[in-house]
């Protein structure tokens, strides 16, 4: 028993360092409860900050606390305020507050100074937001992904502050899902700057990356499953094939292979209804939609007579209704996937009505619904 209890915690210890990259000499480890970062005194901020981002923490509900302040834990002092005071730059997150909503503690940690760094505003509420919002979906529908994430420190930088703190001309994300069938990798370095190029645009190998910083990344993976996984990439496995281009192989085949993933892959679907029993394609439609805000109301009578089953064309019904939380958008018919978003068919409200009895949902309504209706058949 005691052997067995021990293999657990090194087991456990073992999964914990899963999205640490290697150890950088010379730079100080700071291990928080949501994120571990490797201090850069010369530059006077992270090389590399990580963190492993799973779905129900995507789902936090804590604000942001916008405590932005020195860092009392970097032992040689770490940038601060008075750094990026008329500077013209963001104090850029690396770690980003959106991923830390899980607890208070996490989210207030996320604003310490060793966590920034200097951004251009175009890009730090532009791509940069994109592409972090873009990771939380992908935690979502995978169940969890690692991240490392943080600026390039190499080059002829430009400083800023009393602190001389570095300014990048770039920026890195990798991202790792380690869940089995679907292991996959992909890593990102886009310009400090405003751009409304696709994100696919930037997307290159982990190994890239690690050839521009210097980076160790994933080192705790077994290294046949490392080397596979961080060299190369293929952005149609991440779910948004419509305007991703493929590396290394063709449509067709990348097609074939990712359905037959989608068969096979289990796929965390806590936050849609329970019920009935949906299809793997179904589930990942539903995701997809609800990441990007989309729900389903269903049909409400206007008068006590109406029940489910009446036919009698005196009772009337408000009939069931799509509704976008974050666009204001409705729809009396499904979204329709256009590029990487569901649009709506331009419905303003759901004032319409009709009588008679309302039909049941389809699947796809009923896991995006909240309560109320038959179950699809």
């Amino acid at each position: 028993m005691k052997f067995l209890v021990m293999l657990l915690i090194f087991v456990t210890h073992l999964l914990s360092q899963t999205e640490l990259p290697a150890p950088i000499p010379g730079e100080q480890l700071i291990h928080r409860l949501g994120y571990t970062l490797s201090y850069n005194e010369s530059h006077e901020q992270a090389s590399w900050v990580a963190y492993e981002l799973t779905s129900s923490e995507v789902r936090g509900t804590i604000s942001r606390t916008d405590d932005f302040r020195q860092d009392p834990s970097v032992t040689t002092g770490s940038a601060s305020l008075a750094d990026y005071l008329g500077s013209g730059l963001d104090r850029g997150h690396l770690a980003p507050a959106a991923d830390m909503k899980w607890s208070r503690k996490v989210m207030s940690e996320s604003f310490y100074m060793s966590n920034m760094s200097p951004q251009e505003p175009g890009f730090n509420r532009g791509i940069w937001k994109k592409l972090e919002g873009k990771v939380r979906d992908w935690a979502i529908i995978n169940g969890s992904v690692y991240v490392a994430t943080g600026g390039i420190l190499t080059g002829g930088l430009q400083h800023i502050g009393p602190n001389n703190v570095s300014v990048p001309k770039f920026y890195y994300k990798v991202v790792l899902d380690y869940t089995e069938p679907g292991l996959k990798g992909i890593g990102f370095i886009l310009p400090n700057k405003k751009s409304d190029r696709d994100l696919a645009s930037y997307a290159v190998s982990i190994d890239e990356v690690e050839e521009r910083t210097g980076i160790d990344f994933f080192t705790f993976l077994p290294n046949g499953i490392e080397a596979k996984l961080e060299s190369s990439f293929d952005t149609f496995q991440w779910g948004t094939p419509e305007n991703l281009p493929l590396d290394h192989q063709s449509r067709a085949g990348a097609t074939s292979a990712l359905e037959h993933q989608r068969a096979s892959q289990t796929i965390d679907q806590s936050s849609l209804r329970s019920g009935i029993n949906a299809n793997q394609k179904t589930i990942k439609k539903a995701l997809r939609m609800q990441v990007q805000g989309w729900e389903y109301s269903m049909p409400r009578p206007k008068s006590a007579q109406a029940a489910w089953g009446n036919s009698d064309g005196r009772t009337t019904w408000w009939p069931g209704y799509w509704h976008n939380s974050k666009t204001g958008e409705y729809s009396r018919t499904i979204p329709r996937l256009e590029g990487n978003v569901f649009k709506g068919d331009g419905q303003e409200r759901p004032g319409w009505r009709r009588g008679g009895s309302p039909r049941r949902p389809n699947k796809l309504e009923w896991l995006l619904s909240k309560r109320g209706g038959i179950r699809p058949r």
